[in-house]
């Protein structure tokens, strides 16, 4: 199960090209630099298996906030973090983003779910805080399409 999870999120950071794109912000900190990988895209990308098992909503209108903090010296292999966030659309309607840790062998994803509209845009104002460090701030704006 476990390897599924990791496929979907590679696929994720891989092959959603024009539904959704992945971005990467490097920044230095005193755990030398890190890549902090963010990217949007459609649940129903999920198998309803996998969205079972990590209690994941599924649905053409929910869309997954995918997070992975990574060290430059060991490509792909996330480390722990406190990750938080909100979305807030154009009409300044704010929604918190609650951020669930998905540990995989020699890796760590946080993925948020969030309810979308077709157009709708989003502001993306995540803070990824890692032990010891100041906090690191990610900001991006995203336009969200409902899948049919």
């Amino acid at each position: 199960m476990k390897f599924f999870l990791s496929a979907l999120c590679l696929l994720a950071f891989s092959s959603f090209s024009h539904a959704q794109d992945e971005y990467k912000t490097a920044v230095q900190t005193g755990q030398g630099t890190l890549d902090i990988h963010h990217s949007v895209f459609s649940s129903t990308s999920l198998t309803p298996k996998i969205a079972e098992r990590y209690q994941l909503v599924r649905g053409k209108d929910y869309v997954l906030v995918n997070i992975a903090v990574v060290p430059q010296s060991t490509p792909g292999q996330g480390i722990p973090a406190k990750v938080t966030g909100k979305a807030t659309n154009l009409m300044q309607q704010m929604k918190s983003l609650d951020f669930k840790e998905i540990e995989e062998p020699g890796t760590v994803y946080y993925i948020a779910e969030l309810r979308v509209t077709e157009e709708e845009h989003f502001h993306f104002d995540i803070d990824v805080a890692l032990p010891g460090e100041s906090s690191i701030n990610i900001k991006f704006t995203k336009k969200m399409y409902v899948n049919e």
